[in-house]
């Protein structure tokens, strides 16, 4: 089997009363076992649409893949990170834990002096924006960070740890998790080339998902299920158990509990060596070769758009949204916004 790791959209979810915009009071007593991840509704509404508009009617798999590498930064980039609240020491050890995926890939992580780490303002653009105030644990995936998500909200965020930071090795754990998403990798039970579908005891997850954090169904499936072999992977080995992007579900999720190749009786607290070859894959150092497959890729979804029965609006947005997307342009967002009250 070859090693997946995505470079596509997060299948970040919505609870059920998760708020865009509340905000959290001092809790203490907060559990820092990796939660599902979340998306606010006004995030998660704004990648469905985004996606709908760069990949309008039935595309074919191969163009989802080529969809989600323009979603990937562009090798060689310095993305820069700010902070909208906690202390400085926080915020560097968020830095420090972070910066260990760029160790491995033609890729830097700007935070600011380590005394003082940039604070979240208008007066300069940030591609990483990381708050402790929202709901849950959560990161836009890749340049979605800039292109659907608000410079003057967050794109990441690690519930209350302002106010009750997880011990270590949890805490880097978590942060690694997090900016594997940031960049563009996808949990790895969704693997197609691992089994994992096949392990998880379907109905034993809808009941206990519809208990908390209250799915359907159908969510469930769409959440939890192996990705198509449609290209949007990077392949660089076999399913990897030990990855960071591993997705640390109970015995209770599988029909053969602890014995499911799936299963891990702990998270993984570091990269692991697939990770790392990942990341040289996804950002390596011949920046030429991949800006030459970003403009193939462009070309392709382009044509797909021009062939579809579209408005002659929809149809120039949707093509707006593609070359917005390949110049990670953060007006994106907003020609999203203007598809979606089009096509409503």
């Amino acid at each position: 089997m070859k090693r997946a790791l995505a470079l596509s959209a997060l299948l970040l979810v919505v609870l059920e009363g998760a708020s865009a915009t509340g905000r959290l009071g001092p809790q203490p007593e907060l559990s820092h076992s990796l939660p599902l991840e979340y998306l606010p509704p006004n995030l998660q509404a704004l990648v469905e649409q985004h996606e709908a508009a760069a990949l309008p009617g039935e595309p074919a798999e191969h163009l989802q893949g080529l969809y989600e590498k323009l979603k990937r930064w562009r090798p060689g980039t310095t993305l820069q990170v700010c902070f909208f609240a906690g202390k400085p020491l926080l915020r560097s050890r968020i830095a420090n834990a972070a910066r260990e995926w760029t160790k491995h890939g033609n890729l830097k992580l700007e935070f600011g002096p380590s005394n003082a780490p940039y604070d979240c303002d208008s007066t300069r653009r940030y591609q990483i924006r990381i708050d402790f105030r929202y709901q849950g644990v959560w990161s836009m995936q890749g340049k979605g960070s800039v292109q659907l998500a608000a410079q003057a909200g967050p794109s990441m965020n690690f519930r209350g740890y302002h106010v009750a930071p997880p011990p270590e090795p949890e805490f880097s754990r978590q942060v690694l998790h997090e900016f594997g998403h940031a960049l563009g990798f996808h949990h790895e039970h969704q693997n197609y080339e691992g089994d994992c579908e096949s392990e998880f005891d379907w109905p034993e997850l809808e009941k206990r998902l519809a208990f908390d954090p209250g799915w359907s169904p159908d969510q469930v499936r769409a959440n939890i299920r192996r990705l198509n072999d449609d290209g949007r992977y990077q392949a660089v080995g076999g399913f990897d158990l030990a990855s960071i992007m591993v997705y640390p579900l109970g015995a209770w999720a599988f029909r053969r509990g602890e014995s499911s190749p799936c299963y891990v009786d702990e998270p993984n607290y570091v990269l692991s060596d697939q990770d790392e070859e990942t990341m040289r894959s996804a950002y390596p150092d011949d920046v030429a070769v991949a800006e030459a497959e970003r403009r193939d890729a462009l070309k392709d979804l382009r044509a797909h758009v021009e062939k579809q029965s579209l408005g002659k609006d929809s149809r120039a947005r949707s093509l707006e949204v593609l070359s917005m997307m390949a110049r990670e342009n953060v007006k994106a967002r907003r020609v999203v916004e203007k598809l979606v009250e089009v096509t409503n």
